[in-house]
């Protein structure tokens, strides 16, 4: 009589993770780590040590079927309330770069202030844009992430990805299907983990770059929300635009603005660093009506947290897609239970 092998019983996360060398962690408040401050409970997260114990990790729940997301730093999404996820696989310790034969290799956890700062110590250009991008390179090229017309796309030469069943493959980048804020990764038809990327260092002079770098980070400041949490660009493109083209009242105030702004710029030397008067006047020409303001004061297209909940949050995203009639693509992620 044949004897009935009995299953080995896969070991649970907490013990895979010590035996493997990973760094877990349980029952994580993501209103206190995730970068908006929103969220339920993360069940586990986890920190890979390096790429081989992040390449096992992935295989190990892909193999016992667990669900799961690689994050970064957060920046790019949103966790909802009241709202628990199983399992987050975090790459911020994944962060090493270097620089060899005019090339730049960057882990996935890199950050891209940190990219683009190696890019300026080893005199490469067209990294400037990236400066003050809070996400990572994994995420950055997951969204094809730039600003001030720059992209990441512009100097990645490849990706190592990982696949199911462990296997890495070598990318290379014009096969990633990179498009403004977008990838194949990111609408599906490329599926897999990035590990590494590979960009060309072209030369360029040291001062110049430093100096576009500045200019940058000095505009970042003038638009972007510093005072709440927030996720920075809520659209890819702006929503006054689209109301301006729609409303003739609206381009009105726009070209005031506009003259206001370079008024202040060129005589006054400095640049208004809020549209308070214009979004309120939006507000009433729109007809909307918030019990707390969710966006910035220095734009519409930033949503804040000022503690009015991720309902009031979405309800927000949602109307906004409504008003510009879905001609902006959405940046920022909303993450459902998993």
């Amino acid at each position: 009589m044949m004897q009935m092998l009995e299953k080995t019983k896969a070991p649970d996360l907490p013990a895979f993770c010590d035996a493997h060398g990973l760094e877990v962690f349980e029952n994580v408040s993501l209103t206190k780590y995730s970068y908006l401050k929103t969220g339920g409970l993360a069940r586990y997260v986890i920190y890979p040590r390096n790429i081989e114990s992040l390449v096992c990790l992935l295989t190990h729940l892909a193999d016992t079927g667990r669900r799961f997301k690689v994050i970064g730093n957060t920046s790019n999404l949103l966790f909802k309330d009241a709202t628990d996820y199983s399992v987050l696989v975090c790459t911020l310790w994944l962060n090493d770069l270097s620089v060899a034969n005019g090339e730049i290799v960057a882990e996935c956890g890199a950050s891209l202030p940190e990219l683009s700062r190696q890019a300026l110590y080893s005199g490469f250009r067209g990294f400037e844009g990236l400066e003050g991008i809070p996400g990572t390179v994994g995420a950055g090229i997951f969204m094809n992430a730039g600003a001030y017309g720059s992209e990441i796309k512009d100097t990645l030469l490849a990706v190592d990805l990982a696949e199911a069943g462990g296997s890495v493959r070598r990318i290379p980048a014009e096969e990633l299907g990179l498009d403004h804020r977008s990838s194949s990764l990111r609408s599906g038809q490329l599926n897999g983990t990035i590990l590494r990327a590979y960009f060309k260092g072209t030369p360029g002079s040291i001062p110049s770059i430093h100096a576009k770098m500045e200019l940058f980070h000095e505009k970042r400041h003038r638009y972007q929300d510093f005072l709440y949490p927030n996720l920075g660009s809520l659209f890819s493109g702006s929503p006054y635009d689209v109301f301006a083209r729609r409303d003739k009242s609206v381009r009105w105030m726009m070209k005031y603005d506009l003259w206001r702004r370079r008024f202040a710029k060129y005589f006054l030397k400095g640049t208004p660093t809020d549209r308070k008067w214009i979004n309120a006047y939006l507000v009433k020409r729109l007809g909307l009506s918030y019990p707390v303001q969710p966006f910035s004061d220095k734009t519409m297209n930033c949503l804040v947290n000022r503690g009015q909940g991720t309902d009031a949050m979405i309800a927000f995203i949602e109307q906004m897609q409504a008003l510009t009639e879905g001609r902006l693509p959405l940046e920022n992620e909303i993450l459902e239970a998993f």
